[in-house]
């Protein structure tokens, strides 16, 4: 069964656990408890691959590009941007639960040999926190 946090956003969160052992946080768009917990029982109900829509890396880019450049600062968008160019042409447009540690060595070897090591440890972390907020 999920659990239920309120997030400093005022709205309620529904945290799943996934038979892997990871966890995502699933937005239940309520600031109120009632109608919060109403939808928990909805997301517990719904089975685990009608929860979680699979995406590509471009078509994820997309969405966040779509999101990031209302929420975020105007530097943000630019640093995502410059990461999945640089990410893509290495691993190609691949499901997001897809990309294995080979390809991130191989991603970092490639760009290591173009940019200094601060730029590449740059777009890792980038990518990881993507990748983290994604789930």
């Amino acid at each position: 069964m999920p659990s239920l946090f309120k997030r400093s956003n005022g709205i309620y969160y529904a945290v799943i656990s996934d038979d892997a052992g990871g966890r995502r946080w699933v937005s239940t768009g309520e600031t109120r408890k009632v109608p919060a917990l109403k939808q928990l029982v909805s997301i517990s109900a719904a089975p685990p691959h009608a929860r979680i829509k699979k995406k590509r890396i471009l078509e994820f880019f997309d969405e966040l590009k779509e999101f990031g450049d209302t929420v975020y600062s105007k530097e943000n968008p630019a640093i995502y941007q410059r990461a999945f160019d640089n990410f893509i042409p290495c691993v190609g447009n691949v499901l997001m639960d897809s990309v294995t540690p080979r390809q991130i060595d191989y991603f970092k070897a490639a760009r290591l040999k173009s940019v200094k090591p601060v730029t590449v440890s740059l777009e890792l972390r980038t990518l990881a926190s993507i990748r983290t907020n994604q789930r």
